[in-house]
């Protein structure tokens, strides 16, 4: 029996040590395949021992870390729990367990064996370190914290607990807290590109940028297969701005992962920062194309969109932006600001409300509201916006140049001027705001100081169209036509700029001989301009081109009186072809019209003989016939017109007759003086002031506001007086009581801003003075 008992143990032994044999064999095996990538062939290996595996605590425990780090973190646990069922006193199986309970989401299960493990064992560093993991995981910062400091106290060389104590103190904005621990860790693994990444991260956000820079330059150095790096430096480089070796950094974190769209995002940012717009478009479509739910990238493809004038698509990309994130503070910004641009104030100030509803003291939605207000009309809740967005944010230039432009549009000039000034002060490099204040010095008449505001904004901003149109402006009324007329080219171009009446590839003529040529001019503007200039079309046929004019059919019949009128469209002839196109208020331009050189013959429009005899017999021939107009288009520029009241001086005349020349303008009967109107027949028919100019042939003198009235009496060479603002419109010239542009008118301006007192004793004296013979 001895025999047989000694020979049996030996067999045992035998066995053993085969079993343990082929379970570090195939357990070596795993690992290769698993270092391999081949994570299902390594799985296999381990599954021809499991029987073998499964009756030993050690195994079992090894079992459990290799299913863990495949990602099995079930089967992990089913190989903790066989291994503390064959020993309940490991340590490393109870702390696996733990961990593969925290993976599976049952983070105050995994948390009480921590803790136990820590209480059991003072000594074990590992335990409390993970107690701080879990309760970092549960959003318990304090304990977390806490946690680690009992961890570093085991052991103060603990690197993970550095680590991930630095990390929660980052988070949780504690960044010089933070930085000690990163410079503790690289204290001792100075080559630790991880570590040196971490630090770099947390001095950028301390806007140590040079620090930063250098920390990922020294990780890049150790490991220059590390993309998150190469993204944080390209950020770096950015607030740098150095934003060309930025672009290099994200191009290198693409061609490491080029799955990757925050390197795309910010790559996006920097080609945008760089204005090559098409190609931040791009990236930030790729960044999309991988991550679609991506609110920033979405943001900022809206904003390249609405830099390349693409503004509806631009909208569209807001509102992806905010169905992921509807608090997306920018985004509801950058959308309002889209709005306004798109010429839908209402919903641009509607967007505006929605955010100060939340936050009644945020800066930009108080200026896109004040902004919406004052393309609405609505100046004074636009100055009121205003106010509160320079007081929430004393240092916002856009908001001090918008309230500068309110006041501006209030006659407040002097107000508006120090506005500006702000806004230059916190900006001196700001085009918009020296165009504005070129236009209230303008507005004030100082003219020099003005060209030199809108010059500078185009040294700034060569492409800057409205401060070349407001430039022009400037130059027309210090009487340099010539180059204001070339200038005033961009009026195209500027915001709120006038619809072209005609789109064609058709050559732009600049002056080229015409001699049998075809030429389509296109009426663009006010029919005050459209009066002005048609004196241009007959010098056209006088060259030897053949003129069409494209335009308003109700003043076909009024410019038919032209001494060499044009043929007349209303819609672009579709089988006509044509060499030159022009608009019509170019045609200065490509003439080279100077101050010398004004056409001024008139009259050059003639009223119908016929309608002046029916309106002869109709007002009589008694008194001082005065036909006057006191307003114009009241959505246009109020500061031309004047109250009726104002005429009362000249009413007062005796034998003056005062007529009004404005259709459907009934005027007050309690003014106190008389005014004849006519009737609803007055210029009732399709064709314009053809009533208009025969009541004029009838009349001895017109006195007007700037209004097409003015246009019509010069071009029919009536005498006219011209009241003007302070500030006049270009075409009047800043001083003078001639007009270059027609013999028989007399200009009569402002002295001070809004005072038409003096400028009606003026007139008046003036018609007193008038020969007997003109009544």
């Amino acid at each position: 029996m001895e025999a047989w008992a000694e020979a049996d143990t030996e067999t045992r032994a035998g066995d053993d040590r085969h079993a343990m044999a082929s379970l570090q064999a195939a357990v070596t095996e795993a690992l290769a395949c698993f270092a391999a990538g081949a994570t299902a062939k390594a799985c296999a290996h381990l599954d021809e021992v499991q029987h073998l595996a499964a009756t030993r605590d050690a195994a079992s425990y090894v079992f459990g870390l290799f299913y863990f780090n495949t990602g099995d973190p079930t089967a992990a646990l089913e190989w903790f729990d066989r291994s503390l069922r064959l020993n309940p006193d490991h340590l490393d199986a109870r702390k696996g367990r733990a961990v593969a309970l925290q993976r599976l989401g049952r983070a105050n299960e995994a948390l009480a064996i921590f803790e136990t493990v820590a209480r059991d064992n003072p000594a074990d560093a590992e335990a409390a370190h993970m107690s701080g993991v879990v309760l970092q995981d549960l959003g318990k910062t304090e304990a977390a914290l806490a946690a680690y400091d009992r961890a570093l106290r085991i052991r103060p060389d603990y690197c993970e607990a550095l680590c991930n104590r630095g990390a929660l103190l980052e988070k949780a904005g504690r960044l010089e807290e933070a930085l000690q621990c990163f410079d503790a860790l690289i204290a001792l693994r100075p080559e630790d590109a991880v570590n040196l990444f971490n630090r770099g991260c947390v001095l950028q956000k301390l806007n140590r940028f040079e620090a930063a820079l250098a920390d990922h330059e020294a990780a890049a150095r150790y490991d220059a297969a590390h993309p998150e790096n190469e993204v944080n430096r390209g950020n770096v480089l950015q607030k740098l701005g150095r934003r060309a070796d930025a672009l290099a950094c994200y191009d290198s974190a693409i061609r490491l992962r080029p799955h990757y769209p925050q390197a795309y995002y910010n790559r996006g940012i920097a080609r945008q920062r760089l204005g090559h717009f098409a190609e931040a478009l791009a990236d930030f479509d790729a960044a999309l194309a991988q991550k679609p739910n991506y609110p920033e990238a979405l943001c900022n493809r809206g904003n390249v969109l609405s830099e390349l004038g693409r503004l509806n698509e631009a909208l569209t990309s807001y509102d992806r932006a905010l169905a992921l994130r509807p608090d997306f503070r920018q985004a509801q910004i950058n959308r309002a600001n889209v709005l306004f641009a798109l010429g839908r104030p209402e919903f641009a100030g509607a967007a505006a409300a929605e955010v100060l509803a939340q936050e009644p003291n945020h800066a930009q939605a108080l200026c896109i509201a004040g902004a919406a207000n004052h393309r609405l009309g609505e100046l004074e809740a636009a100055l009121a916006f205003l106010d509160r967005a320079v007081a929430a944010r004393p240092d916002y230039a856009e908001a001090w140049l918008n309230r500068g432009n309110v006041l501006q549009e209030q006659d407040r000039l002097d107000e508006a001027l120090a506005s500006y000034d702000r806004a230059l002060a916190l900006r001196p490099a700001y085009p918009e705001v020296l165009s504005s204040r070129g236009v209230a010095l303008k507005e004030l008449g100082q003219l020099d100081e003005a060209l030199d505001a809108f010059d500078a904004a185009l040294r700034l901003k060569p492409s800057y169209a409205d401060a070349r149109n407001n430039r022009a402006g400037a130059l027309l009324l210090k009487g340099d036509l010539t180059e204001g007329f070339a200038a005033f080219e961009s009026r195209w171009e500027r915001s709120n700029a006038p619809a072209k009446t005609l789109i064609s590839p058709l050559p732009h003529w600049r002056g080229e001989p015409l001699a049998g040529r075809r030429i389509l001019v296109w009426d663009e503007q006010g029919l005050g301009d459209l009066i002005q200039f048609c004196r241009y079309l007959p010098l056209l046929k006088d060259l030897g081109a053949d003129v069409t004019l494209l335009g308003r059919r109700s003043m076909f019949r009024l410019l038919s009186t032209l001494s060499k009128p044009p043929h007349f469209v209303e819609a672009t002839p579709p089988q006509e072809s044509f060499d030159y196109q022009s608009a019509l208020m170019s045609l200065p331009f490509a003439c080279g019209t100077s101050l010398a050189t004004v056409p001024a013959h008139v009259p050059y429009l003639h009223a119908e003989p016929a309608r002046v005899a029916a309106w002869s017999q109709r007002l009589g021939r008694d008194g001082l016939r005065i036909g006057i107009c006191w307003h114009g288009n009241l959505k246009i520029n109020l500061k031309r017109n004047m109250p009726l009241a104002c005429f009362a001086v000249v009413a007062a005349i005796p034998g003056v007759r005062l007529i009004s020349l404005m259709k459907d303008a009934i005027p007050d009967s309690a003014l106190g003086f008389a005014v004849e109107s006519f009737g609803t027949d007055f210029d009732a028919g399709a064709d314009a002031f053809l009533d208009t100019a025969a009541v004029m042939a009838n009349c001895n003198l017109i006195v007007t506001s700037d209004t097409s009235i003015a246009h019509l009496a010069g071009a029919l060479g009536r005498p006219v007086f011209l009241a003007l603002r302070h500030a006049p419109d270009w075409r009047w010239l800043a001083a003078g009581t001639q007009s270059p542009w027609y013999p028989t008118m007399r200009l009569f301006r402002q002295e001070r801003r809004g005072d038409w007192t003096p400028v009606f004793a003026a007139i008046a004296e003036a018609v007193r003075a008038l020969p007997a013979s003109a009544a």
